[in-house]
């Protein structure tokens, strides 16, 4: 690496615009593949549709599309919900480009009329077996049907209880397609929804919210999003004032970004041979492309300016900056892209394309700021004045990293008492496996969610089963209702319970006995109002339900069993799939979005069927389950930096001093967080390359600043390179800074793990190895 830079820097100063055309070359043919590659933003472009748990549920999605269903929970006066309903169903319908159906009414009426069809069997046996005269009457059977023959009341309306409405909304698009693009600018489907129920049912009143997959899923993304945007360009300003006192002057503060653009344009090529498409995540990739490639500059920058500030002229401070600070960017860089590539290897698409888009743009930026930045600083050189230069100045760097050389010991000390303080927190350690305490607070979906679920017993995310046949469905049905778990089952074998056939050919040979029976007591019933009394015990409600129920009985026989083709599309949906499988829908009572809880819910589901799958598969998958393979990523990237370290230093007590900051401060990172209660979230596996390539880079600059000048005291070593890592430690901060105000818990989790550890490997770098060096008997204190 050594003999690389020193004929690198030799030919920026001997053929700088040379090597300015061959910088330009790599990151521009790359270029050339982002023309004509496809952009999706959705979601559902980095879903790992080949998981065992995420792929099931995105095949049932796309036959029963159960992700494009939301509620519309309406409360208030009797009155004004029938108005609320009314206009909010003439507006849905008025919008066909978005909006696929929408249910205001269930049709109760149906289901009187078909009441024979509907019951259970052993109700129907008991009405026909009365009819024949067959036993004595029967009390009211479970549900509430009567065994005797009073007829079944018009079911309640499922969709209205005392002072609630509820309507139901199929959309047209899948939210998991729906662009980030225009979930950020209120283009999304939910939001057009939302805001045209804003303009029928604002001046209405009455209380009315949304939910479901759709409503809770924009409310994140959009809240989320849209802070970050808006906090985003006051890092980048925080950012570029720290910057200025490094650079002041702005064409050459301006020509930092140069190389991070072309890396990022390179990237974006890299990415599209790779994928074949852009999606959502490469948007995001830029902030840490930015956040560590700016790093890079800032090391060179710092070292030109101390090289100068000592006298030397332009070409050798440029040549002693390149081989000096060069060695340990790039030790430090591979170190990160190795971390990125172990990411790109996991089974998720989202950190597979962060992997990528990580490992390729700062392989870029690496080769660029020690190839391009130094051949322009050469060609800006040229002809121009030497201007004083003055080394960067940090109050108290110098002094705490002397003061850490001469009491090695007690710092070494100090530093392992406060590790151990901070790792006696880990008892309270605790993984996160609830969605909604790691997305966005402000979701008022999830409470109108739990208000459904308490009115109406309904719940967004139900286990599905689909069956090749009916009798299948029966059967999984029977299973569902056995089992505690699950305290609601609908479906085919709600509509079709029994054999209808078999029904309906005892309904024929029982209607003449019907219909003589309904003869008499409609007889008995004229005879009354003409002051005869009724048959013995009963009195004329209770006859004129035997008449109802005796009519019902009646119409059956004539009009035969419902068909698919007759049933209304509310029932319809929820009977069978466009592609002829049976439904069979169980929920349970929980509405929430803890992956643990639905993992119980699953293996209980596949245990009646080993094909029931739920929206509780995509948050298992997309929490437990990469927690799972988390755990062997950051393995992953542990053994690649150890190894990087093993090729590049090949001494164990150089190798000590190097990793040492990074394993103090992750270690007290982590004990910090446990003592402030913050779940550890599958969030965090952005956050880890990141923090452990950060801190191993610091490290390895003050180690190489060591070993390139034997003659330097160790604090000075440290005070030089530290003075960088000052300014790299505070821009990064500044970059996920911005996080700690989304309001979202799973990001104020991410910042606060950079905004712990950063700080504490600047710390350990620039005291701990200082100190470790002359207790290991490699430099003197000085």
């Amino acid at each position: 690496m050594q003999r690389l830079l020193v004929r690198l820097s030799g030919w920026v100063l001997a053929f700088p615009l040379r090597v300015l055309s061959v910088a330009l070359l790599a990151p521009l043919l790359l270029a050339l593949a982002i023309p004509g590659t496809p952009i999706d933003l959705s979601f559902a472009s980095v879903l790992p549709e080949d998981d065992a748990l995420m792929g099931p549920y995105l095949d049932l999605q796309e036959r029963l599309r159960l992700s494009n269903r939301m509620q519309l929970l309406l409360e208030g006066e009797a009155d004004v919900l029938a108005v609320g309903a009314a206009a909010a169903d003439a507006a849905l319908t008025a919008m066909p480009d978005t909006v696929a159906s929408v249910v205001v009414d269930f049709p109760t009426e149906w289901v009187r009329d078909n009441a024979v069809w509907l019951v259970p069997q052993a109700t129907f046996d008991r009405w026909i077996d009365r009819v024949l005269g067959i036993g004595l009457p029967l009390p009211m059977a479970a549900g509430g049907r009567s065994a005797s023959l009073d007829a079944p009341e018009a079911e309640a309306n499922p969709l209205a209880v005392p002072g609630a409405r509820l309507v139901l909304i199929d959309l047209v698009q899948d939210p998991l397609k729906t662009s980030v693009e225009d979930i950020t600018a209120g283009r999304g489907p939910y939001a057009l929804v939302q805001d045209e129920l804003e303009r029928v049912l604002g001046p209405l009143d009455l209380s009315w919210g949304l939910t479901g997959y759709p409503a809770i899923a924009a409310q994140d993304q959009e809240k989320t999003l849209q802070s970050i945007t808006y906090l985003t360009p006051f890092s980048l300003l925080f950012v570029l004032a720290l910057l200025c006192f490094v650079e002041p002057r702005a064409h050459r503060l301006a020509l930092i970004a140069v190389p991070m653009l072309l890396a990022g344009l390179g990237t974006l090529g890299a990415v599209a041979l790779v994928f074949g498409k852009f999606t959502f995540n490469e948007a995001f990739f830029g902030m840490f492309l930015f956040g560590l490639g700016v790093d890079y500059a800032l090391h060179l920058v710092v070292r030109l300016r101390e090289e100068q500030a000592a006298g030397r002229a332009f070409p050798e401070a440029l040549s002693r900056t390149v081989q000096g600070a060069g060695r340990g960017i790039a030790a430090g860089a591979v170190t990160t892209v190795g971390a990125f590539s172990v990411v790109s290897l996991a089974p998720d698409p989202l950190p597979r394309h962060m992997g990528v888009a990580g490992a390729v743009g700062l392989l870029l930026c690496l080769f660029l700021m020690l190839t391009l930045l130094p051949a322009v600083w050469v060609l800006m050189d040229r002809g121009g004045k030497a201007r004083p230069v003055k080394v960067l100045g940090v109050p108290g760097l110098g002094p705490l990293s002397r003061w850490a050389a001469t009491h090695a010991r007690a710092s070494l000390l100090l530093a392992l008492v406060v590790t151990l303080v901070a790792l006696a927190g880990s008892g309270r350690f605790r993984a996160e496996s609830d969605l909604s305490e790691i997305f966005n607070r402000d979701v008022p979906a999830m409470a109108t969610s739990e208000r459904v679920q308490d009115l109406f017993d309904l719940s967004f995310a139900p286990w599905v089963v689909a069956s090749p046949t009916l009798a299948e469905a029966r059967t999984v049905a029977k299973a569902f209702e056995a089992h505690p778990r699950f305290t609601r089952v609908a479906g085919a074998a709600s509509v079709f319970p029994g054999d209808l056939a078999a029904r309906s050919e005892r309904l024929v040979k029982a209607r003449p006995q019907v219909t003589a029976r309904k003869q008499r007591l409609e007889a008995a019933l004229r005879d009354h109002a003409a002051g005869q009394p009724l048959p013995a015990g009963m009195d004329a409600k209770q006859v004129a339900t035997l008449v109802e129920g005796l009519t019902l009985l009646e119409l059956g026989a004539e009009t035969g069993p419902p068909d698919l083709a007759s049933l209304p599309e509310a029932i319809r949906q929820g009977v069978r799939m466009d592609d002829g499988d049976f439904l069979t829908f169980a929920y349970t009572r929980f509405t929430g979005l803890d992956a643990l809880q639905f993992r119980e819910d699953r293996l209980a589901a596949e245990q009646i069927h080993p094909d029931a799958v739920g929206f509780g598969n995509v948050i298992e998958a997309g929490v437990l389950a990469s927690m799972d393979w988390a755990f062997q990523i950051l393995l992953g990237i542990l053994g690649v930096v150890s190894l990087v370290l093993l090729l590049d230093l090949r001494d164990p007590r150089w190798i000590l001093l190097a990793i040492t900051p990074v394993i103090v401060a992750s270690l007290i990172t982590f004990g910090a967080m446990c003592w402030l209660d913050v779940g550890f979230s599958v969030l965090l596996v952005i956050v880890v390359p990141l923090l452990v390539g950060l801190g191993v880079d610091d490290g390895i600059h003050v180690v190489h600043r060591l070993r390139e000048d034997p003659s330097l005291p160790p604090s000075q070593a440290a005070e030089s390179v530290g003075r960088a890592i000052v300014m790299t430690t505070l821009t990064t901060c500044a970059s996920f800074s911005v996080l700690m105000f989304a309001n979202h818990p799973g990001m104020e989790s991410m910042a606060l793990t950079m905004l712990f550890g950063l700080p504490l490997c600047l710390l350990a770098s620039v005291c701990l190895i200082p100190a470790l060096a002359v207790v290991l008997g490699l430099r003197e204190a000085g």
